[in-house]
């Protein structure tokens, strides 16, 4: 049985995206995910930061509403390799 990677996050995109391409040409939209668990009880909110990437076709598809301080819900798979990162397969506007 294969494993299985998959993370869903909505949260707030905190800086402009940068959109640049890999040594091959590989189109690739890279930005920053803020994700708030507000707490109860005048506790502090615990805030979640996490790197997205977009890559190939899915940049021009994705790219017209990913902007700064857009809530975005983004799926894709979490890699830990040298930073935590999610490669994003659906990133969906919450306009």
């Amino acid at each position: 049985m294969a494993d299985f990677n998959r993370i869903t996050v909505l949260g707030t995109i905190k800086a402009e995206p940068v959109k640049e391409q890999t040594k091959n040409g590989l189109d690739v939209l890279s930005f920053v995910l803020e994700n708030k668990n507000e707490k109860s009880g005048g506790r502090p909110d615990e805030i979640n930061v996490f790197n997205v990437s977009v890559y190939g076709n899915q940049v021009d598809k994705f790219s017209p509403f990913i902007m700064k301080d857009e809530r975005v819900l983004v799926e894709g798979r979490l890699t830990l390799a040298k930073d935590i990162k999610i490669i994003a397969s659906t990133v969906v506007s919450l306009r």
